[in-house]
């Protein structure tokens, strides 16, 4: 707006032609040029500066037009004296007039500024805000603002949907009325701790107005000035009540579990002891018999059977020692007798153990004892039934005219013993079913597997007595290296 309007034009020329018309109808010694300030004045109202100093000029015109067509009359002198001083107050009103109109001017510009940058930051913000809004309202937790006064501030669809009220039910309503007294009582001390400064994390229980109870997983974290005070906090809230309960069913699960396998592992042990009494008798008749003590068998057929019933009770019997002693390592009744002792006496009574049955299989056995350390800390009965576990599992895998190699050597924080052996090896994909109980894995189905598959469980749970650890490496056609290792020094 930066043109005259036309009642500001024809209020401009009104003044000036009333000013001009007064000037004429006095003589000279009596008039002068100063009315003409008031035509000045009107520049205040004018769009800009330059509408000033045109007024300016204008009023210079016309105090010389009136020097020159006005009646004379008075001093010379004084009469332009007046003049003068008329051209020196129109320019020097005209000057402040345009100042004062620059300084508004500039105000303006500043102000109009300023607005432009209020809105540009406005717009900003409220897409700032509708960003927030949209990630916000998509994830699956709870998110309020709560002030200093605990009104909500904030609060994403989530929260909404779970307090089953529409923003406008939420927005500036205070914590206590939104939760209920109940379970208001339950968050002040931390909705306090929060307001004090201190992040909150912390666990419980409310009822929705569905009236569901419902476990939360609740996060408090405290929103600062940047002086450093308190202006409210964030709320944010995950409804674990599914997880809680899957919790409570997995626990439960356990129990019932552990209850179960302490009842198997009770029942086993029982059985065991139960059998193991008749089975001795049966046995040691069964000698008696096949070796003749109260004299000669009338046939020799007696004698034979007698055999058979005595080696099949000792793999029965064999058997129910195994199911024993799992049943008391899994019962936690198997309590060790840790000694230092010496690899190679142990490794020797092992290696002499088993020397007729892998000469029966045509294997050739072998040790390698020049890295080994002189002794381990374990317990005697334990190691020794470690190594002849498996020993006697890679005698049973190996094909007659394989090779079982025996190493044991130091490593920086283990006794390392080794078992390898040429067999025929496993699969990979198998590997980890071989420590299971009751585990038999056939490579050729024509030959079938003596025993039960319980050595190696037995073996990893005796290694895992002495918190050692077991590991087999196979493959198929290459053989099998099972390693053993149990920690130096008693843990």
């Amino acid at each position: 707006m930066n043109q005259l309007s036309g009642g500001k034009l024809i209020l401009g020329a009104a003044v000036a032609a009333a000013i001009f018309a007064f000037d004429l109808l006095l003589p000279l010694g009596v008039a002068a040029g100063v009315p003409y300030v008031f035509l000045v004045l009107l520049g205040m109202w004018a769009p800009n500066t330059r509408h000033v100093f045109a007024l300016a000029a204008l009023g210079s015109i016309l105090t010389i037009a009136g020097y020159l067509l006005s009646a004379m009359g008075g001093v010379p002198w004084v009469v332009l004296t007046n003049r003068a001083l008329a051209f020196f107050v129109i320019w020097s009103t005209a000057l402040l007039v345009a100042h004062r109109k620059q300084g508004q001017e500039a105000l303006k510009q500043a102000f109009d500024e300023l607005e432009e940058r209020v809105n540009l930051r406005t717009v900003e913000l409220r897409e700032n805000e509708a960003q927030l809004r949209m990630i916000t309202d998509h994830l699956p937790i709870l998110i309020a603002y709560i002030d200093t006064e605990e009104r909500y501030r904030f609060a994403n669809s989530k929260f909404e949907e779970i307090f089953m009220r529409p923003r406008s039910q939420i927005i500036g309503h205070r914590l206590a009325d939104l939760t209920g007294a109940e379970a208001y009582e339950k968050l002040r001390p931390r909705v306090h701790s929060a307001l004090s400064g201190e992040m909150v994390q912390f666990e419980t229980e409310l009822v929705y107005p569905d009236g569901v109870p419902r476990s939360l997983d609740l996060t408090y974290v405290p929103d600062f000035t940047e002086t450093g005070e308190v202006k409210g906090y964030f709320g944010l809230g995950i409804d674990i009540t599914e997880r809680k309960s899957a919790e409570e069913d997995r626990n439960q699960a356990l129990i019932e579990a552990e209850k179960a396998n302490k009842a198997k592992t009770e029942f086993l042990a029982g059985m065991s002891h139960e059998l193991r009494t008749p089975l001795n008798a049966i046995l040691g008749f069964a000698e008696i018999i096949s070796l003749e003590y109260f004299g000669p068998l009338g046939q020799q057929k007696y004698k034979e059977y007698a055999a058979d019933i005595y080696a099949s009770g000792e793999h029965l019997l064999a058997l129910i020692s195994d199911i024993l002693d799992i049943s008391t390592i899994e019962a936690g009744k198997v309590s060790l007798n840790k000694e230092h002792l010496p690899i190679e006496e142990v490794v020797s009574e092992c290696m002499n153990v088993v020397a007729n049955n892998a000469a029966t299989n045509g294997l050739a056995l072998k040790t390698e004892l020049a890295d080994a350390p002189p002794s381990i800390f374990a317990d005697r009965r334990a190691i020794r039934q470690i190594l002849l576990n498996i020993l006697t599992n890679a005698i049973k895998f190996t094909p007659p005219g394989g090779n079982i190699d025996l190493r044991a050597r130091e490593s920086e924080n283990d006794i390392v013993l080794e078992i390898e052996d040429t067999g025929s090896g496993f699969p990979e994909d198998k590997l980890h079913e071989l420590t299971e109980p009751f585990a038999r894995l056939e490579q050729d189905p024509y030959r079938p597997v003596e025993g039960w598959g319980l050595g190696l469980a037995i073996t990893k749970s005796l290694i895992d007595l002495h918190q050692g650890t077991l590991e087999i490496n196979s493959q198929v056609g290459h053989g099998t290296t099972v390693t053993v290792r149990i920690p130096k020094h008693a843990p």
